[in-house]
């Protein structure tokens, strides 16, 4: 009878890396909360204003040539509204599964998280939640009590109120009778 290797890493998953071409055939188990400076720098990274946390649950596990990558990743992240422009505090949640065969690893996208043979957890994890993310956040207190449907208090109202009045002809009007 044979046991499956298992190695648990319970601190930063940012830390964590391996070397593929030893790792053994088993478990890898990653899970802890990034910590504000790795963190800070992965905000830089993908673009999105300092602050919030991550927290990951992860588990990469080998058989043979075949790496398996599974996991959760929570983030709140200060993101910009695309309707209001203003920044909000948004949280995620992420689950993600893929496999990569290590015969192939040339023409995948994981060649991007690989450094020879070094794979950095923390890139491999930035890329997940680049990938998962949503494109484009709006702040809950623009959408309507009604699934599907926006509510006009977007910021944009006296925009919108100062174009229809200079398009209206009556205004160009009332602008000479005064």
């Amino acid at each position: 009878m044979t046991h499956d290797y298992t190695a648990v890493y319970e601190k930063d998953p940012f830390t964590v890396s391996f070397d593929v071409d030893r790792l053994k055939n088993g478990t890898y188990k990653i899970k802890g909360e990034v910590s504000s400076e790795n963190w800070s720098a992965a905000c830089k990274q993908m673009q999105v204003e300092e602050g919030g946390f991550c927290f990951i649950d992860a588990e990469l596990e080998k058989k043979g040539a075949m790496l398996m990558f599974s996991g959760e990743i929570k983030t709140k992240m200060n993101r910009e509204c695309v309707r209001t422009l203003e920044t909000f505090e948004l949280e995620e949640t992420f689950k993600f599964q893929e496999e990569v065969s290590m015969f192939d690893k040339e023409e995948s996208e994981f060649m991007e998280v690989l450094q020879g043979s070094q794979l950095n957890m923390k890139d491999y994890f930035i890329q997940q939640i680049i990938l998962y993310m949503t494109p484009y956040p709006i702040h809950p207190a623009t959408l309507s009590v009604q699934d599907g449907e926006f509510d006009i208090k977007d910021g944009q109202e006296k925009r919108v109120q100062q174009e229809k009045e200079e398009k209206n002809p009556f205004s160009v009007l009332k602008g000479l009778k005064s």
